[in-house]
């Protein structure tokens, strides 16, 4: 690394806060990737719980890499360019394991990149006893690793807290005995729940490309993947292990809440990954919420069904108690009420999301919302009465069975939402905006729209310019959205299997140009994308069991 960048890398760690860093030499070394940037990276809860996870482990010791951002700015000192590690500046190919955590399949071009950068053979079976151990964790793989099956020597799927330290345990032993990578990869896939690796499994295929089954190549390895959720969230508690000025959330201290949902709605990855629904009991969260307020004025709330916290109110008030501030990000329609939105009213809050997803009742209820017209819009005037200047409102579009008339009943329910905003903040404080975040739904794995194909995305552009239209001239209304071209990519990467992988490498080779990585390579991407898949036939991430339904 040059002395310009070692300057900003070490500016970066100045500005955090954290538990001391370990000395190298004295354990086995992880280097934990986030295959995007540290601005990200270090807003991402699970990724801190798993870098706190390794680093409490005696044998272990954990540092971080991330992408280099461009511009040259601080960011740029965090990792990529040369890809080394931002505590000691290492290069990844020094420690004995890189771990990448993944939330997102637009990260999947970045991982390339990253082991391309340092050096390393991108795929596993051209790696060997000299190379690290490239483990793969985080919630898109979680969903589906299959499309870097090719790449990832071994993934740990699911919830870390219970099943990484017993990898741990494994791994150095393993290394203590002087073990072969191969015997320990086949005994901790053979005895360790949440473990995976592709290599000792074979995809069969059936002549319509379909697949006919995934079976192992050693007896005794398991059929099915079995990964269990933690059953409570009272053991431990996820909270903020560094808090860095340069993270995306740097006014917040991150404390997690819950995980799964209650609501299990129909499109909802999350809800349907991590259930059963587990919330954490006020007395198990309230150390972590005196820990984050002696270091910051504000606690965001995390969690997928934050508002559905039995003891939300308490936890709310508690904070405000001890001079603080709550952070909640969204907020369900049907759980707003004037005791609540006080809380959030005094915490200083400005914006409140709530997510409608759909404008007309005929798809919320085809989603399993739960919500109706009316409760959305006693949500929002329930707010704007309370002192929320600004509302954010998220929609999707591209949705099974959508029409014409499902988008124009987006448009009215915002003009009818813009108007209550009008009419109940009349001579009071000013109401400011209302933001429309407008996102093509994208099939994801472990749902029960898995087996849906991805809308046309010229259609699903033809829909957004329409929104977008609705509400050009009028200065209180905003629509941001992402690029419709980008969600075949990501439906590409979020539906397919193994050959997958063969495209997501040409397109690497080709500076990310998908157009000519897809002409390049024998795969057709629609066969994954805008096909429907029939009732009976074999999903990519069928051999690997999520949760307890």
């Amino acid at each position: 690394m040059n002395w310009k960048l070692r300057k900003k890398s070490e500016a970066l760690l100045a500005r955090e806060q954290g538990p001391p860093k370990k000395v190298w030499g004295s354990a086995l070394s992880v280097c934990l990737v986030y295959p995007n940037t540290y601005r990200a990276g270090m807003a991402n809860l699970g990724f801190q719980a798993v870098y706190q996870i390794i680093n409490e482990h005696p044998s272990f010791l954990c540092e971080r890499a991330f992408l280099s951002a461009s511009g040259g700015g601080a960011e740029s000192a965090a990792g990529a360019a040369e890809a080394t590690s931002l505590e000691s500046r290492k290069p990844l190919g020094d420690f004995d394991i890189v771990a990448f955590s993944v939330s997102f399949e637009n990260d999947y071009p970045h991982l390339l990149k990253m082991l391309d950068s340092a050096g390393l053979p991108l795929k596993s079976v051209d790696r060997d006893e000299t190379h690290p151990l490239v483990m793969g964790g985080g919630v898109a793989f979680s969903l589906n690793p299959e499309p870097l099956a090719d790449f990832i020597d071994l993934f740990i799927l699911g919830e870390a807290e219970e099943m990484l330290p017993r990898f741990c345990d494994d791994y150095a032993r393993a290394r203590t005995s002087g073990q072969s990578r191969r015997t320990s990869l086949e005994q901790m896939q053979e005895n360790l729940p949440g473990v995976y690796v592709p290599s000792l499994y074979r995809v069969n295929y059936l002549s319509d490309a379909t697949i006919a089954g995934v079976e192992p190549l050693e007896a005794g390895l398991p059929k099915r993947i079995r990964i269990d959720p933690v059953k409570t969230l009272d053991g431990f508690c996820t909270e903020e292990v560094i808090s860095a000025q340069d993270s995306e959330l740097a006014q917040m201290y991150l404390v997690e809440v819950n995980r799964g949902c209650p609501r299990r709605c129909a499109f909802c990855a999350a809800g349907h990954l991590y259930a059963p629904v587990r919330f954490r009991r006020f007395e198990t969260l309230r150390p972590a919420l005196d820990r984050g307020l002696a270091r910051k004025k504000k606690i965001g709330l995390v969690g997928t069904a934050v508002s559905d916290h039995p003891d939300l109110k308490r936890i709310c008030r508690y904070i405000l108690e001890q001079g603080g501030q709550a952070g909640i990000g969204s907020l369900r329609a049907d759980r707003m009420d004037q005791d609540l939105v006080g809380l959030l009213s005094a915490s200083g809050i400005e914006t409140v999301a709530i997510a409608p997803e759909a404008g007309s009742q005929r798809l919320r209820e085809m989603l399993c919302k739960g919500l109706s017209e009316a409760q959305i819009l006693r949500a929002a005037q329930c707010l704007l009465e309370g002192g929320i200047a600004q509302l954010r409102l998220y929609f999707m579009i591209g949705l099974p069975t959508e029409e014409e008339k499902d988008i124009d009943a987006i448009i009215d329910l915002v003009k009818q939402i813009q108007h209550r905003a009008l009419s109940c903040t009349e001579g009071k404080k000013k109401f400011r905006r209302i933001t429309l975040s407008i996102n093509q739904f994208i099939p994801k794995p472990r749902t029960p729209f898995e087996r849906c194909p991805l809308a046309d995305i010229a259609l699903a552009g033809l829909r957004l310019r329409k929104i977008q239209a609705a509400f050009g001239r009028d200065k209180s209304i905003s629509v941001i959205s992402d690029v419709p071209k980008w969600n075949y990519v990501q439906a590409l990467l979020s539906l397919g299997d193994r050959r997958v992988g063969e495209v997501l490498l040409a397109a690497h080779r080709r500076g990310g140009n998908w157009s000519q990585a897809l002409k390049a390579v024998n795969i057709n991407g629609d066969f994954y994308v805008y096909r429907e898949k029939s009732a009976d036939e074999i999903l990519p991430w069928e051999h690997i069991g999520i949760g307890r339904k």
